[in-house]
């Protein structure tokens, strides 16, 4: 599995950050309303940090070798959602900071007040879940070995039983 990258994290917070401008700016010229995040989705955040946390603090056992209920597939399973948290936050950053930044510059608007302080829990919650996302990538890596060469084949060859053919 690849390991996360930098650029790629952050090219989805600028998505994000373009797009949620670019809808609110849409919405707001249109005459509707403007898309409001419930402050409850920094919570649920706050919550998937934790349990990722938790999570790799079993693998740190794991690959520690001590006592430890997490396999070498659990491991796999909190890797992938370390990637999957570490991605849509930064792409649920960049959204936030657009509504952020909207409601700043149109801080008269009560709905637009609202948003930008909406936007601000889930702030709180999605920024601490890219940082553990980012931490626990790092403690899944079980086999520390860089890529060195591809080309050449390790490990010993396993004979395997030949069927019988009758």
């Amino acid at each position: 599995m690849k390991r996360l990258s930098y650029n790629l994290i952050a090219l989805i917070g600028v998505v994000g950050l373009i797009l949620g401008y670019l809808l609110t700016h849409f919405l707001i010229t249109r005459g509707l309303s403007p898309l409001i995040l419930t402050p409850l989705v920094g919570v649920v955040f706050l919550t998937i940090a934790v349990y990722l946390y938790l999570q790799g603090r079993r693998v740190l056992k794991l690959k520690r070798h001590q006592y430890t209920e997490m396999s070498y597939t659990g491991a796999f399973k909190v890797a992938v959602l370390s990637h999957s948290s570490a991605y849509t936050s930064a792409f649920f950053i960049g959204f936030m900071l657009a509504q952020l930044v909207f409601g700043i510059i149109r801080w008269e608007a009560v709905t637009i007040r609202a948003g930008a302080i909406a936007s601000l829990f889930g702030l709180a919650g999605a920024i601490p879940l890219l940082i553990v996302a980012i931490i626990v990538e790092r403690w899944c890596v079980i086999d520390d070995e860089d890529e060195d060469d591809k080309s050449t084949v390790s490990g010993k060859s396993v004979n395997l039983p030949r069927r019988a053919t009758s």
